[in-house]
């Protein structure tokens, strides 16, 4: 159950719904922590903290492409509107 919620976050961070996103880490912490294993735990502390990442460059732009390939990233882009499936697809291999 841990591992849907967590894939969920990924999602909805991806498509940019970061309070839904933040949601699922905090289920994921409040829920199950005494049962989780460590790796799951601290998989939920880093989707939070990437969260608060996305919100940070969500409010300046500059900072997503300092650092980053926008070549690499558009093509990376481009295959999952191709196909949305895509993207889904490789979170199901992931679980």
């Amino acid at each position: 159950m841990s591992r849907k919620l967590l894939s969920l976050g990924y999602i909805y961070e991806m498509i940019g719904r970061h309070e839904e996103a933040l949601a699922f880490f905090e289920q994921v912490l409040e829920k199950d922590s005494k049962t989780l294993s460590t790796e799951l735990i601290k998989e939920a502390h880093l989707g939070i903290k990437a969260n608060e990442m996305a919100l940070k460059f969500k409010r300046d732009k500059s900072l997503i492409t300092k650092n980053l390939d926008m070549k690499l990233m558009q093509e990376k882009i481009a295959i999952f509107k191709e196909n949305p499936k895509n993207l889904t697809g490789w979170f199901s291999q992931w679980n």
